[in-house]
């Protein structure tokens, strides 16, 4: 009810303030929204991920997503599963993670 959530949603750019101001690591959140992004880093409660993905799959599709080409991102994915001790989960489901 005191706004935190919408305030912490335009602090990380998914949402445009209705009125007034703010920014970020002194960038606007509206007019240099990607300056933001690049600036931070945030793990909201709920992440926006398909449940049903693999890790490897979520793992490639952001690869992808950031313009690294798929066979590169196949090989980058299983050695930042590996990296961070999920290689025996890589081919479940992300929405089985804890």
């Amino acid at each position: 009810g005191a706004g935190k959530s919408t305030t912490v949603r335009m602090l990380t750019t998914l949402l445009k303030p209705t009125a007034g101001r703010a920014s970020v690591a002194g960038f606007d959140v509206v007019r240099q929204a990607g300056d933001v992004r690049r600036a931070i880093g945030v793990a909201l409660q709920d992440a926006a991920i398909d449940p049903l993905m693999t890790g490897s799959e979520l793992v490639h599709l952001q690869a992808v997503l950031h313009g690294i080409p798929a066979k590169v991102a196949d090989k980058r994915g299983k050695d930042l599963l590996e990296r961070v001790g999920l290689t025996a989960a890589a081919d479940r489901r992300v929405g089985t993670y804890s």
